[in-house]
């Protein structure tokens, strides 16, 4: 399992993200923690050279 851990600064903004102990959680998180402010925020990874919507 990877950790995920984010910068404090950040922890504040994205406080679902910010508990997140996998990646998958921190992307569900994010999407929800921004869903407060966007009708249709998706998190994009960038692995081998693609870009990858993972929400």
């Amino acid at each position: 399992m990877t950790r995920v851990t984010v910068p404090s600064p950040r922890n504040t903004a994205h406080p679902r993200c910010a508990a997140a102990t996998t990646l998958s959680e921190a992307c569900q998180g994010l999407v929800d923690d921004l869903h407060e402010r966007y009708a249709l925020p998706s998190i994009y990874l960038f692995i081998d050279g693609r870009l990858c919507c993972q929400l």
